[in-house]
């Protein structure tokens, strides 16, 4: 028999990152470097900021969500992902 309990059956979540910086800081640079590595390693993600005042000492922040799967073991599925 093979039943899968109800965390087995769930999808996995993804991880969710949250980057806070200051306007000027490199937390944009941050964040484009974490998309195209995970991208560049074929798992789905998105990213979005609140860039608030984002010259010299402004607070930034920036939210990044990967997908723990690659798009091959997806089959062609894509993963709802919202921020």
């Amino acid at each position: 028999m093979n039943a899968e309990t109800p965390a087995q059956s769930r999808p996995p979540r993804p991880l969710c990152i949250l980057i806070a910086a200051l306007g000027g800081e490199g937390g944009g640079v941050l964040a484009d470097y974490l998309v195209d590595a995970a991208s560049a390693q074929g798992f789905p993600v998105q990213s979005t900021s609140i860039p608030g005042v984002s010259q010299r000492t402004g607070a930034t922040t920036y939210y990044v969500e990967i997908y723990p799967r690659s798009r091959d073991e997806l089959g062609g599925r894509e993963p709802v992902l919202s921020l």
